[in-house]
């Protein structure tokens, strides 16, 4: 996982620059997801509409032995018990529109 930042960039002229240098690297396939889409896909949860109890209880069914309740904290757990492995292979993704709650994770 990388996250790219530039200072004056809009994040597509972000993703446009990341995906250069991952062709550099032989991802010459970089695909562009939002974050809700494929967070749904994985999880059949909305993660901008959802509840902190429905987030709650998703991330319980992937592991989680605590009744946190930061809304982040319950994003990010799910993120990377359940997308982040379904995001392996050939291809780059770059994920975008992440909840509000995570834009300084």
């Amino acid at each position: 996982m990388l996250e790219w930042y530039r200072i004056g960039y809009y994040h597509h002229q972000l993703m446009d620059d990341l995906s250069d240098l991952l062709s550099r690297f032989g991802f010459y396939s970089v695909e562009r997801m939002l974050y809700s889409d494929v967070f749904e896909s994985c999880t059949g949860v909305h993660p901008h509409l959802a509840d902190s109890k429905t987030l709650l209880e998703k991330a319980k069914n992937y592991g989680l032995e605590t009744n946190a309740v930061d809304r982040g904290l319950l994003l990010d757990f799910i993120f990377t018990q359940s997308i982040a492995p379904a995001l392996t292979g050939d291809k780059a993704v770059i994920l975008f529109d992440f909840p509000a709650c995570q834009d300084s994770e």
